[in-house]
């Protein structure tokens, strides 16, 4: 009878090699959460000096 060989269930993160797709990938996102942040910032800068000087 053969030895069984214990492999794992689901691939874990360790098993990938980073390509250009998976780093382009994760700083699409990034600089998306960014662009997000700052729009939000813009805003209420923008409401802020609507508002007058004592804002």
């Amino acid at each position: 009878m053969t030895a069984r060989i214990e492999r794992p269930l689901s691939p874990h993160i360790q098993t990938y090699r980073w390509t250009l797709t998976m780093a382009l990938s994760i700083v699409h996102r990034a600089t998306g959460i960014a662009l997000y942040v700052g729009t939000l910032l813009l805003v209420w800068w923008l409401v802020a000096a609507a508002s007058g000087p004592a804002a």
